[in-house]
Formats: C-alpha cells, structure tokens, sequence
C-alpha cells in the first residue's frame, strides 16, 4: 500500500556495490533512509553478502513493531535460531534485534513491512 496517492512516478538508481563488499546489511530500498532507494511505503529492505563466521543483527526499523522477512538468496546461515539454506526464508514479528549468525558465505535479503490486518 502507498503511503500516499497520487504522486508522480519515480525512478532511481544507486550502486551499493562498495557498501557490500563490507560484510555488513546495508539499506537499500528505504522511505526514510537518504542513503538508500526511496519507496512510497512503510517498507525497508536491506541486503548483504556476508562470509562465513559473521555474527551480526539486523536491528528494525520499527522498533519490533513491523514483520520481518528474512530470505537467504545464497549460502547457509542461522536466523534468530532457524537454519536457513539457499533460497529459504523465515518471517518474524515482535523483534526489535534479529540475531544473524552466518554459516556459509551468504547473500541475505532482510524485507521490513508493517502488519495489516
């Protein structure tokens, strides 16, 4: 769903190419991040290719109020305690800090959206 109607459409595009050579999530699609693609939703999401042996947390944007959706394109990784192998993907509410613990190295898509009910 739109935030709002009506508006012009739009088009960017940005190279996040050095931003995830640093083996961390990086923000890339965001309504409220400047340093990201702008979107006319509540939506974030962010990507990363991690090695083998990160430990790291992707943090909500919501402060745990939104669904997560954790989708491991490629490689072997443990999301808040579930394993994921290439091409799985857990959903999740109510986490403020998403525990992310990378088995294989791994290409991780992380979709932050609110609840609609």
């Amino acid at each position: 769903m739109p935030k709002e109607k009506n508006i012009a459409p739009r088009y960017q595009q940005m190279d996040f190419s050095e931003q995830l050579k640093n083996n961390e999530l990086v923000t890339v699609v965001s309504p409220a991040d400047e340093n990201a693609l702008w979107i006319n939703q509540d939506a974030t999401l962010s990507l990363g290719h991690l090695a083998a042996g990160t430990s790291t947390f992707y943090r909500s944007a919501s402060g745990g109020e939104n669904l997560i959706y954790a989708f491991l394109i490629k490689g072997m990784a443990e999301i808040n305690g579930t394993t994921l192998d290439e091409r799985d993907a857990v959903g999740l509410e109510g986490i403020k800090k998403l525990p992310i613990e990378i088995v294989t190295d791994s290409t991780l898509l992380i979709i932050e959206i609110p609840k609609i009910y």
